[in-house]
């Protein structure tokens, strides 16, 4: 087992004996974190995620942007290609989201928002580190939407405490976050 396999099945565990009233704790503690650290929400777009259900829950960081005027989006995988797109998200109303492959929730819209409109984006992980780099799933579609990027868009990693580890086994082509935001804090690695 590679040592990226073996962070991904312990991370798994770890977050299966967490239980709904800490993932709801979590998510609104880290709704109160992101405002110190996002942009004003007229710089641009911030593109959130539809969270699986091991996922922290970045709805309340979403529905805030939206309470103070902002705009929304989401991702959308290309599965084939293993990429994916930025996809308008007028509200987190049901309506608005529907299940794609896999059971994956994802924007009912086909608005697709250019790169450079987005001023953040919130990257779920299932490991993260002091540094910034981030352990997903596995399929890369992060790392490639991340990679065309430009760095003046803020990327913030989202995690349960627990899933702030030493170090994440990381190569060349995995891409840092800016922010990890987590119950208990923020930690910048800018």
């Amino acid at each position: 087992m590679t040592d990226k396999a073996a962070v991904r099945h312990s991370m798994r565990d770890t977050l299966a004996a967490i239980d709904a009233d800490a993932h709801m704790h979590a998510a609104n503690a880290c709704a109160m974190h992101a405002s110190t650290v996002l942009p004003e929400h007229g710089s641009g777009v911030l593109m959130g995620y539809l969270p699986m259900d091991d996922e922290l829950n970045v709805e309340p960081i979403m529905q805030a942007w939206l309470a103070v005027g902002g705009h929304l989006a989401a991702p959308r995988p290309a599965w084939d290609t293993r990429t994916m797109q930025a996809i308008a998200l007028p509200s987190l109303d049901p309506t608005h989201v529907r299940r794609g492959r896999h059971g994956v929730r994802e924007p009912a819209g086909d608005h697709v928002i250019a790169d450079d409109a987005l001023a953040a984006i919130l990257v779920p992980g299932l490991a993260f580190d002091h540094h910034g780099h981030r352990l997903g799933r596995g399929g890369g579609f992060y790392d490639r939407f991340l990679a065309r990027l430009g760095p003046q868009i803020l990327r913030i990693g989202v995690c349960m405490d627990e899933q702030i580890i030493g170090a994440v086994p990381c190569a060349d082509h995995d891409q840092r976050v800016h922010v990890v935001l987590s119950p208990t804090g923020i930690v910048d690695a800018r």
